[in-house]
């Protein structure tokens, strides 16, 4: 064999940015760097390993806490259930995000547990996070977008190799912003998919979104869903678990959210003996949260006053934490 075909052979092994042993083929002894050309020799597997050291495998299905589950009543859930999946099969619906809120215990995450069963088994399913209190370190959104765009890797034919190019390209993604790894690994990955006139519309779902770790970043994630929907068009639709936060519920009851959601309640179903005084929010509102929502509505002020009335239980501990929660904006809210 010749000098220059065993070049052609020749593999060697480069450090990549996360500090991993990777084979390249293809290259020579006196190569620097890889560049694109070099990438896209890479195995399919390479750009996918490197994603996933850094997601939470831990948040991609739930975990039932120690203490006592829900005590929603069966029929509630089947009930509760059923508008999910009516939502899911009505492709003329216009809204994009689906927002289930309801107490802690009211059955949200074995509800959002059971829709992604559903959404999986009809090849509808994009991808799932379940955030948790004390989970996966204490900035949980660090793990969010790659977590999804991995699932969107393997959930959608023609996402893999994308996301793989991106990834090789820059291995240094899931280190940066949120925004920044949304729109590198599922924006530019969705700019070069091309789906099939059958292909369903993928769902995402986001469980307990009020147990990220700080307002902010609950109202960031918030402001690149609905970017996604409105300016983006992806191909995607979201379904959002939370309680009802005043600075949660305002985002909801504002453009451009308000317009592309449907929202479910639980809260009627709320039993006051939760024996789980942690999971319980402080009921005191605070002023601060309101510049936090100003930065994400550019409509009106006054456009909040406007919106659907809200519903408020006659569960004494749960109705304090809704009366005050809306009252603060909206006044005196109707009681049903």
């Amino acid at each position: 064999m010749d000098s220059n075909s065993m070049k052609s052979e020749h593999i060697h092994e480069e450090k990549s940015a996360l500090g991993q042993d990777v084979q390249i083929a293809g290259g020579t002894s006196d190569d620097d760097a890889a560049d694109e050309d070099t990438l896209d020799k890479l195995s399919i597997e390479h750009g996918i390993h490197l994603l996933t050291l850094s997601i939470s495998r831990e948040a991609m299905s739930y975990t039932p806490p120690s203490y006592p589950p829900s005590r929603v009543a069966p029929v509630t859930r089947t009930d509760i259930l059923a508008q999910i999946k009516e939502w899911l099969e009505d492709r003329r619906n216009s809204s994009s995000v689906l927002w289930l809120y309801g107490p802690p215990r009211a059955g949200k995450s074995i509800s959002a547990q059971t829709t992604a069963e559903l959404c999986r088994a009809n090849n509808q399913l994009g991808g799932t996070f379940f955030f948790r209190r004390g989970g996966i370190g204490e900035d949980q959104t660090h793990f969010l977008f790659a977590t999804l765009a991995y699932q969107l890797a393997y959930n959608i034919p023609g996402l893999l190799e994308p996301i793989n190019r991106i990834m090789c390209l820059d291995p240094s993604l899931p280190a940066k912003s949120m925004v920044t790894q949304f729109e590198s690994l599922i924006v530019d990955a969705f700019a070069e998919y091309t789906p099939s006139p059958t292909s369903p519309t993928h769902i995402i779902i986001l469980d307990r979104l009020d147990e990220c770790p700080n307002e902010e970043s609950q109202l960031e994630i918030l402001q690149i869903i609905a970017r996604s929907a409105t300016e983006l068009k992806l191909p995607l639709r979201f379904i959002i678990t939370s309680r009802p936060e005043l600075h949660i519920r305002e985002a909801f009851n504002r453009d451009p959210l308000y317009e592309i959601t449907q929202n479910i309640s639980i809260n009627d179903q709320y039993d006051s003996t939760n024996p789980d005084p942690s999971s319980r929010s402080d009921p005191q509102l605070e002023h601060h949260s309101l510049p936090l929502l100003h930065r994400f509505v550019h409509s009106p002020l006054d456009r909040q006053h406007t919106h659907r009335p809200v519903t408020v239980t006659r569960n004494p501990i749960h109705a304090r934490y809704c009366f005050l929660g809306t009252g603060f904006q909206y006044g005196t809210p109707e009681v049903t």
